[in-house]
């Protein structure tokens, strides 16, 4: 089973709007984020997904998956929940959908690993949690990133090598002067690497009693923050174990062949033996990342188009100017105009879109329907979903939300520009 969870809409503001542009549907490559996760779902063989998203982006979702082609085995509900929830109350909103082990995928994860590489090595060790970390300097490899742009996402992730156990995860913020690694950890797990350069890609595969543990621990909101956390110092903290109850939900929670070994003489001691596990898998040679600030959703846009992009990155049903050179690092979608004497380098263009003469666009984003007027000339930009740029305006490191109307001749940099109604709210 699997369960699609964004974060709030303003870790990629202005470029989400809820009932018009929902996060799940912002393009990658000129397809929605969530085309990606359900074609890694149905490589994996997983044919029960459940979506969680908010109120006012239910409408949307569920409009794409009306053109979303799926295998004909494969059921997809959509279940709305409240914008204040975390992933952890999400899930125990659909607590009685939820009978086996289950994954859980956020909706900004775009990644190429193979969906088996995780879930193979899960079934194999069989452990309480697997969770996926990937190295985040290769997404920043080559790209200026401005400072401090996820300072909010740096953790302490500490791995012991040889059993690829999570044995440390934390933030900057719970560390004073010392990393908090107790006494019966170091026994444990003696030799442990420990980096702040592994990012929590949020893909995470689950034994069925930690739904039991969410259910039963309702303060629990966060699955990073709080869950993670309590099952890693579960591996190595009896009293963590016991006064949680976690020993008691392993030994009645949805592992038959566990519960039978909790139930025979020897039952304790196996217990005891395995306890809680939590397996750490860390992406190496494949892509990986998450679109969840303005500038890691550039990124991924941009190196992910760059090594999986179709063939013909110029769509046959597109008009170019043979006078507007395109690079060949651009993608451009069905439908979309290109006037003569332009000049299109490193950008992804969506579909239907108008761009007048004498355009110069540079590391752009243009999503679908959007008018650009002639002479315009826009530099490391997005612009969003029926937006309009008129005529000689020029626009460096901006984000123009959707439908935003940007005057004739205006001069914008680093700035957020949106449509009146937006802006008089």
């Amino acid at each position: 089973m699997r369960f699609i969870w964004g974060l709030p809409p303003c870790s990629l503001y202005p470029l989400v709007n809820a009932e018009e542009l929902p996060k799940a549907l912002l393009p990658v490559g000129n397809k929605p984020m969530i085309y990606y996760q359900l074609q890694w779902l149905e490589a994996a063989r997983i044919h029960e997904i459940i979506i969680l998203t908010q109120v006012g982006a239910a409408k949307k979702i569920k409009d794409y998956f009306k053109i979303y082609e799926s295998s004909s085995d494969t059921a997809i509900e959509v279940v709305t929940v409240d914008e204040d929830y975390g992933t952890a109350d999400a899930l125990r909103h659909i607590k009685n959908k939820i009978k086996k082990n289950f994954i859980v995928l956020s909706c900004d994860v775009i990644t190429d690993v193979h969906p088996h590489q995780i879930i193979d090595l899960h079934r194999a060790q069989n452990p309480s949690a697997t969770v996926l970390f990937y190295d985040s300097s290769k997404l920043e490899s080559g790209a200026d990133k401005p400072k401090g742009k996820d300072e909010d996402t740096i953790e302490y992730v500490g791995i012991e090598s040889s059993k690829s156990r999570l044995v440390l995860l934390t933030s900057p913020d719970d560390i004073e002067d010392e990393l908090p690694i107790q006494i019966s950890a170091a026994k444990k797990f003696p030799v442990v690497n420990v980096t702040t350069q592994l990012r929590n890609a949020h893909i995470y595969i689950f034994n069925r009693w930690v739904m039991d543990l969410i259910v039963q621990k309702k303060h629990i909101s966060s699955l990073r923050e709080e869950l993670l956390p309590l099952l890693v110092k579960a591996q190595y903290s009896k009293r963590v174990l016991e006064n949680e109850g976690i020993d008691k939900l392993m030994a009645t929670g949805g592992d038959s062949f566990l519960r039978a070994r909790a139930l025979s003489t020897s039952g304790s001691a196996y217990l005891e033996d395995r306890g809680v596990i939590c397996t750490a898998v860390t992406i190496n040679d494949s892509f990986c990342g998450r679109a969840n600030t303005v500038w890691s959703y550039s990124q991924i846009n941009f190196q992910f188009t760059k090594s999986h992009g179709e063939d013909s990155k110029i769509s046959s049903s597109a008009v170019v100017d043979p006078k507007t050179p395109v690079s060949a690092d651009s993608l451009i979608g069905e439908s979309t105009k290109i006037g003569e004497r332009g000049s299109i380098k490193k950008c992804i263009i969506g579909s239907h879109c108008t761009i007048g003469k004498m355009v110069k666009l540079t590391g752009c984003i243009i999503m679908d329907h959007v008018v650009i007027e002639d002479g315009a000339k826009l530099d490391g930009t997005i612009v969003c979903n029926e937006a309009r740029i008129m005529e000689k305006a020029t626009l460096k490191d901006c984000e123009v939300g959707v439908k935003a109307v940007v005057e004739r001749e205006a001069t914008h940099k680093n700035e957020h520009l949106l449509r009146y109604e937006e802006m008089t709210d």
